[in-house]
Order: C-alpha cells, then sequence, then structure tokens
C-alpha cells in the first residue's frame, strides 16, 4: 500500500488486483474474531474500517469501465477515503461513513477543494439524500451506485 501519501497528487490506481484480499481479509476477520449476531457486528470496533472496504469493494465492482479509483491526502492530513478519476482527472470524492451522523472534518472539505471536486459525496447506511453546506451530497450507498455511479 505505497504511494498512499501525498501532496497535490495522484498515487498509483488505489485498487489493484492484488489487493482484492486486502479487503476480503475484513470478512474473514470478522468471522474469526466470532461475531454471532448483527449487535455484535455494529458494536465491533473495526466495523467502520469493515463498512469502508465493503463500500470500495461495492464501487469497484460497478464503477464505470473507464474510471479509476484513488485514495487521497496530504501532508496536513486533509484527506477524502475515495477518489474516482476519469481520463487522469478527478471527477468525484466519496467519504465513507458507517454512523447515521454524516460529519466531515475540515481536512475533508479541504481536499476536495484541493482536487477541486465538482461532484462530493459522503455515503453512509440508508437514510433520506440530502446536500451539506460544503456541497456534499449525503447518500446512501444503494442511492448512490443506483443513481450517481452510472452517471460518472
Amino acid at each position: 500500500m505505497e504511494k498512499l501519501w501525498l501532496e497535490g497528487g495522484f498515487p498509483e490506481p488505489f485498487l489493484k488486483p492484488e489487493m482484492g484480499a486486502l479487503w476480503q481479509q475484513n470478512y474473514i476477520q470478522t468471522y474469526l474474531e466470532s461475531i454471532a449476531d448483527i449487535q455484535d457486528l455494529y458494536g465491533h470496533p473495526k466495523m467502520g474500517s469493515s463498512w469502508e472496504g465493503f463500500v470500495i469493494e461495492q464501487i469497484y465492482q460497478l464503477k464505470p469501465e473507464q474510471c479509476g479509483l484513488f485514495f487521497f491526502r496530504t501532508h496536513n492530513r486533509a484527506e477524502l477515503d475515495l477518489i474516482i478519476e476519469k481520463n487522469g482527472k478527478p471527477i468525484a470524492g466519496i467519504e465513507i461513513k458507517f454512523e447515521d451522523k454524516a460529519g466531515l472534518s475540515r481536512g475533508n472539505t479541504e481536499a476536495a477543494n484541493e482536487l477541486d471536486l465538482e461532484k462530493r459525496y459522503i455515503i453512509r447506511q440508508g437514510g433520506d439524500e440530502w446536500v451539506t453546506k460544503n456541497g456534499f451530497i449525503v447518500t446512501s450507498l444503494d442511492i448512490f451506485l443506483k443513481s450517481h455511479l452510472p452517471h460518472l
């Protein structure tokens, strides 16, 4: 997972064929930690990272073929969980939140501004879609996959 620490540039594609095992590890780890039911899962300290990996997998499987996926973080720690690019240009930024409270950090907004992203999303489990004062569309994974991703 080299080249994930950047300042004003893009790394190698975030998802490479050999990285598929990384996301599958979340599911194996969940199983091995004896998560018995949904309450155990929701209360688990790694639930947020498992959700993030699941969301990235879903986007990767359904993204338009000409789009690439990247992670973006500056040395100042401004970051977004996922950048979608087309023809070498970033076209959308995504922050992934497990909780229903879809709060952004100052760094999320700074990263989106630095990349001059027109399309900005916060993807969460469910709920209604709305737009934040910073221009991020707060949406569920299901709505994003069906209504937004095909049009990128």
